[in-house]
């Protein structure tokens, strides 16, 4: 854009006065149309100079995706430099009609793109919430069953007043196992005493 200045007037720095004239900004139609061109000119060799690998290594993705974030104050720039060098004055103007095509586009790709943005957002949460809570489950039924083979082993240990004594405890003591025989013949009923007399 400065260099195209440089064509119409002389000397090293007479694009200068397409800015300012009198010691003022230019503040009519053609001087904001030069100062949008000028601010969206910028951001775009901005823009150009980041979109390399070298600064995505220095900066990081989120950094840089921020800086890259600049393209809709630039997509904006580039609509105001139009309007403000009279494009809706032109309604019938080729150009004036791409420009409201282009914009019109662009609107409705972006609104789409935020659109699946977010739902695919709001999948990713649900499934997110969903794989947390069978985890969830899964780790309260590996505590509940933790918890039953504990108490099983403790009853094995320690088992209650006037349970049978096991096979395995019986047959690792023989004085345990002499002492349940004869505490279990003595307690058994004679044959005799079953007799009815007279038979």
């Amino acid at each position: 854009m400065v260099v195209g200045f440089q064509g119409h007037v002389g000397g090293a720095f007479g694009f200068v006065r397409y800015f300012v004239a009198d010691g003022k900004p230019l503040t009519d139609s053609v001087g904001m149309g030069n100062w949008t061109g000028l601010a969206a000119t910028v951001i775009l060799a901005l823009l150009l100079v980041l979109s390399t690998d070298r600064y995505l290594r220095e900066l990081k993705a989120k950094p840089w995706k921020d800086l890259q974030r600049l393209n809709y104050a630039l997509f904006a720039l580039v609509v105001l430099h139009a309007v403000f060098y009279g494009a809706l004055r032109r309604i019938t103007s080729p150009f004036t009609r791409l420009l409201v095509g282009s914009t019109v586009a662009v609107l409705i790709a972006q609104l789409a793109g935020v659109y699946l943005y977010r739902l695919n957002s709001r999948s990713r949460t649900s499934t997110r919430h969903a794989t947390e809570a069978g985890a969830d489950a899964n780790d309260q039924g590996t505590c509940h069953r933790r918890a039953r083979s504990q108490s099983s082993r403790r009853m094995a240990r320690f088992p209650p007043q006037g349970q049978t004594t096991s096979r395995r405890v019986v047959a690792s003591h023989p004085a345990a196992a002499a002492a349940a025989a004869y505490n279990a013949s003595s307690t058994a009923p004679s044959a005799g005493a079953n007799s009815v007399p007279g038979s």
